[in-house]
């Protein structure tokens, strides 16, 4: 904690604090990345466009959330998305995890708890990006040999890791490489 307060009054005293809140809290980005993260927001947003395409034929509307553009992203037919929504949404999925926590509170599980909301914050965010889930995967990871269903979670979070963050990779030999993990991963789950 002393460390966080030296840092928040240095980064005051140089007059950078609103720099560095921009920077971890990205609310003026809008509601998606240019490369949309494989969240819920994701999907909503799909069926925006699905929704565009079917009942408007026009194209007099240019939404950008899938331009790779990074500004505020508004929908044109489901209704927009704040920050103060998406936080609402997140603290009501991790409530069942609280109340698990609060019944059961062994070690054991910890990893899990922790996995579930980082998974949480992830699938319902404001500004997410692929690279988040990493974190589940190293932790699923970690525990993975405790028992076949951890290891069946940890290879389908890397497959699924693998494939949403393929846009990340931009030169022939990282999708080459990607391609090489996810065919190993998929051939683990199938035999």
């Amino acid at each position: 904690m002393l460390h966080l307060s030296i840092l928040v009054y240095l980064f005051t005293h140089i007059g950078q604090l609103n720099q560095v809140l921009g920077r971890l809290f990205p609310f003026q980005r809008g509601l998606l990345h240019c490369y949309w993260a494989g969240n819920f927001w994701a999907i909503y947003a799909s069926i925006d466009k699905v929704l565009k395409v079917a009942l408007d034929h026009s194209k007099s509307s240019l939404n950008v959330s899938s331009l790779g553009i990074t500004e505020e992203t508004s929908f044109d037919y489901l209704p927009n998305i704040s920050p103060s929504f998406t936080i609402f949404i997140i603290l009501l999925f991790t409530v069942p995890l609280v109340i698990c926590i609060w019944r059961n509170p062994r070690k054991v599980f910890f990893p899990y708890y922790l996995a579930f909301a980082i998974y949480t914050f992830f699938f319902f965010g404001y500004q997410v990006h692929e690279k988040a889930l990493l974190m589940v995967i190293l932790i699923y990871h970690a525990v993975s040999l405790d028992s076949p269903l951890s290891l069946h979670i940890s290879t389908l979070l890397r497959v699924s890791t693998g494939v949403s963050i393929f846009p990340l990779f931009f030169r022939a030999n990282g999708c080459l490489i990607c391609y090489y993990s996810i065919s190993y991963d998929i051939y683990l789950i199938l035999y």
